[in-house]
């Protein structure tokens, strides 16, 4: 098999895993509600400084899920590096890199969610209970 068609397949079955999740997503979310904001908002002047804490919450709470998932994504790569390196310490090196890469990026997002629950807590005095909803 040639080097360009085993790049090609390798392409192609990334490419299929990656377009099947982003379809699963939208099936997901079929049955959602479609949420009614017309009592709330600048219209009716409803907005509040805990309205901000709760947006930046949650979109800590996203940028931190869509990081796991690339990290994962990234152990998975480097790994595959790994095996088709054939001993090439250039290949071997590169997949090093690639994984080192993403456990430096996992010690980052912890460190911020840690950060980010030490001032939700300490500060604002709110514990991440799972029966509580709102910030967390």
């Amino acid at each position: 098999m040639s080097k360009l068609f085993r790049k090609k397949i390798i392409l192609l079955v990334f490419v299929s895993f990656i377009l099947l999740f982003i379809g699963m997503i939208g099936i997901t979310n079929a049955q959602a509600p479609i949420v009614d904001t017309s009592d709330k908002g600048y219209e009716k002047g409803d907005y509040q400084i805990n309205d901000f804490i709760v947006l930046a919450t949650r979109v800590a709470k996203f940028i931190w899920a869509i990081s796991g998932s690339l990290a994962l994504l990234a152990f998975i790569y480097g790994g595959f590096m790994f095996l088709i390196s054939a001993g090439s310490s250039e290949r071997v090196n590169k997949a090093r890199q690639i994984i080192t890469g993403a456990v430096v990026g996992l010690i980052i997002v912890f460190g911020s969610y840690t950060i980010v629950y030490f001032i939700m807590k300490n500060i604002f005095g709110i514990a991440n209970n799972p029966m509580r909803t709102g910030w967390f």
